[in-house]
């Protein structure tokens, strides 16, 4: 099993809170674009890393963290509460595979699925004029969101991109990202197991409709979650025990798998109508307009429409 080293004690789980709701707004980074900041000392460390071996090469002018007993054994040089994102490891030229276990059923060592209910609204990969970092989950505002495996809170905040947001630092080595949550109901620094409830779905931040946004990284590098957890309906669960992590992880494009139901039908121009929507609603979620849909569609703007049609969006 892989395990981080050295992660200092930010704040001490206090069972007297349970929960907590956030309301005050902050202005911290955004969800794209944290690289171009300026270059940290520790940024420079993490582009001197080793792929054969997932070690850093230090140099002499290194200070290090005070009080570690090992430098060459941290997998993460620090544990920031307040950056949301941990500086990116290029990957792109990694020649090798990392394994990483996910579970470990002699030590309890589990899995627990993020949700119990959804649908799959969007996937990792291009998305409109941005890039999608993550899977989105469309479900009811309130409902039970859970740690995917053992960890720490590091980060319980609002953000206005992701809206209420956690990220948990596991054991094995992954962060996982729980966004637009309504509420947040744990702490930075608090331990949690897999399985263990953090919050409650809901639609905070860049958000346009009630969803779990969820993201898997690795030393700041976005994985694609497809990779590690299958998602579709009657999955749920790990694809393997272990992770094998290789360049193809973290290669930013759409998979061949679209939509388990709904929105799509596995190809991108076009959309196949659900109970509720509107061609309003349509052309946000896809990034055109009602002109657009109309003309392509032979629509008036008062036509209606009815679950099962499919419409053509480009």
């Amino acid at each position: 099993m892989l395990f981080v080293g050295c992660i200092p004690s930010i704040l001490s789980a206090q069972t007297e809170k349970k929960s907590f709701k956030l309301e005050t707004l902050e202005t911290i980074y955004e969800e794209e674009g944290d690289d171009e900041l300026g270059i940290t000392l520790e940024e420079k460390i993490f582009r001197q890393l080793n792929s054969d071996t997932m070690l850093y090469d230090y140099t002499d002018s290194y200070d290090g963290d005070q009080g570690v007993e090992n430098e060459e054994d941290i997998l993460y040089a620090s544990f920031d509460s307040d950056k949301i994102h941990y500086p990116k490891v290029d990957f792109s030229n990694k020649k090798d595979t990392t394994p990483i276990p996910l579970v470990d059923y002699a030590l309890g060592q589990f899995y627990a699925h993020p949700a119990e209910s959804y649908r799959i609204s969007s996937r990792f990969g291009p998305r409109r004029r941005r890039f999608h970092y993550g899977i989105d989950l469309a479900m009811p505002t309130g409902t039970p969101i859970y740690s995917i495996f053992d960890g720490t809170i590091r980060v319980a905040k609002w953000n206005k991109s992701y809206g209420n947001l956690i990220v948990i630092r596991h054991d094995n080595g992954l962060e996982s990202y729980y966004a637009h949550l309504s509420e947040i109901q744990v702490m930075p620094g608090q331990k949690v197991k897999a399985g263990d409830r953090i919050g409650l779905a809901g639609n905070t931040g860049r958000s346009y409709g009630s969803h779990l946004h969820f993201e898997t990284r690795y030393l700041g590098a976005a994985i694609n979650p497809d990779v590690i957890i299958d998602f579709n309906e009657g999955g749920h669960k790990l694809k393997n025990d272990t992770l094998q992590l290789t360049a193809s992880c973290f290669r930013h494009k759409r998979p061949q798998t679209q939509y388990a139901k709904g929105g799509g039908g596995g190809d991108s121009r076009y959309y196949r109508v659900r109970k509720g929507d509107t061609l309003v609603a349509i052309a946000r979620r896809n990034g055109t307009t009602v002109n657009t849909l109309c003309r392509l569609n032979g629509l008036k703007k008062t036509s209606v429409i009815r679950p099962g049609q499919k419409l053509k969006l480009r």
